[in-house]
């Protein structure tokens, strides 16, 4: 085809495969991506992500299921999230209910909202904690740029989780529309 390679479908053994490619359009409590798409094929995973909350001064948290439905609550996470081009240092706690991954609030007008990607590693774990590590861009409710650089684990006593499925939600109110992308990473 004029020496351009067309393709019948999605290359695969390439080293990154697109897993699924997600947008919500109307309010939604959470996002969550499930075990059909993280499970043991890929220990590591890349996630794209943009979310607009239905409120405003709300943050973005991350919650990991160990049965691919079930979303872990409790204190067994840990986060640090850190400004960037702030002097006001990192936010976070060791042991916390869910992975917080801004670190300043998020508005919700017209335009205002957060994007950014992050990797979770050693998805299929049960020796060492998983983890995930990321960057995110949002607009506060002065509609003024912020961006964060973020790393958060389970907790030790929570490693024997299998990380199989991820939900997003605000820390108040709805996730008014989304759009996520997931790539497994080869094992090889």
């Amino acid at each position: 085809s004029g020496e351009v390679a067309t393709f019948s479908q999605s290359p695969v053994g390439t080293g990154m495969d697109r897993l699924l490619s997600n947008t919500t359009t109307s309010p939604a409590s959470s996002v969550d991506i499930s075990n059909t798409y993280i499970n043991s094929t890929y220990d590591t995973y890349l996630v794209i992500f943009r979310m607009t909350p239905s409120g405003d001064n709300v943050n973005l948290n991350v919650l990991f299921a160990t049965d691919g439905s079930t979303f872990q609550t409790g204190n067994i996470y840990g986060i640090k999230s850190y400004r960037l081009g702030e002097d006001a240092g990192a936010t976070g706690f060791d042991a916390g209910g869910g992975w917080t991954i801004n670190s300043n609030t998020i508005g919700n007008d017209t335009g205002e909202s957060i994007n950014g990607y992050f990797y979770l590693v050693g998805a299929n774990n049960t020796a060492a904690v998983s983890g995930i590590h990321g960057l995110c861009s949002h607009i506060n409710t002065s509609g003024n740029h912020r961006s964060s650089a973020f790393s958060g684990s389970q907790i030790t006593s929570a490693r024997d989780g299998v990380v199989n499925g991820l939900r997003f939600n605000m820390s108040t109110g709805n996730i008014e529309n989304s759009e996520i992308t997931l790539y497994g990473l080869d094992k090889s």
